[in-house]
């Protein structure tokens, strides 16, 4: 059989699946360590909308396969999920995260680094584990590629790598915006790292973070924040 009519067996046999338009509730809980987390927060990135879980951990709000959720609390590590035609079925959609480690008064850290110990060469391109996975599995040669493509793996490996670029474009942000300063923008001080989470969904936003250009990320922020703030009006 021929590399060409593999091809099109393969994709003979897998279905076509199409998912509505229309968002619809889904029910999940956010667990931390296993144990029912109350009062975190959790929005939906793509469209602002925001609830706070119950004394169970449960919430419930509208999404759809391809939105994205953020977790997030003051004594939880921040997390993001992709929601997917899966979560759906589940019943409830379960979010485990993490608890926030205990801070060190004093880190010293050393200049060290894998160059200077010779671990890698120098001036090697780096990359993070994310972008390595999504690196292997397209660097595979004919059926390899192809079964990674059919099997989902690639995508799943790039909205992986999505999810860590916008991990860090938080992590760059928060510290340089305060809650203060977002309060000043009309943001309620408790919604400010939501708000946050679904500015960076924003082309314009994620370049000028990118580009570090302060300016432009304040203006940005200045009109996303209305926008957050009448969908957030909308959802009461």
């Amino acid at each position: 059989m021929t590399i060409k009519n593999l091809i099109l067996f393969l994709l003979c046999l897998c279905p076509v699946v199409t998912f509505a338009q229309e968002r619809q509730p889904l029910s999940g809980r956010v667990q931390v360590n296993g144990g029912n987390a109350t009062g975190i927060f959790v929005i939906n990135t793509l469209t602002g909308t925001e609830v706070r879980t119950d004394t169970e951990g449960k919430f419930t709000l509208p999404a759809k396969p391809g939105d994205k959720l953020a977790v997030y609390g003051k004594n939880i590590e921040d997390r993001q999920f992709a929601v997917s035609k899966g979560s759906f079925t589940q019943t409830p959609y379960v979010l485990e995260v993490d608890a926030k480690a205990t801070q060190l008064q004093e880190v010293v850290i050393n200049d060290v680094n894998e160059e200077k110990l010779g671990l890698i060469p120098k001036d090697q391109i780096r990359m993070t584990v994310a972008e390595r996975r999504v690196h292997t599995a397209k660097s595979g040669i004919g059926l390899d590629l192809l079964l990674n493509v059919l099997s989902g793996r690639l995508k799943m490996l790039k909205k992986a790598l999505e999810t860590e670029r916008k991990e860090q474009l938080m992590a760059v942000i928060d510290g340089i915006f305060t809650d203060e300063e977002l309060a000043n923008m009309g943001v309620p001080r408790d919604l400010a790292r939501g708000f946050l989470f679904y500015a960076i969904e924003d082309p314009t936003m994620a370049d000028a973070i990118r580009s570090k250009n302060e300016s432009l990320m304040k203006l940005t922020l200045m009109d996303l924040s209305d926008k957050y703030n009448k969908l957030q009006n909308q959802h009461e």
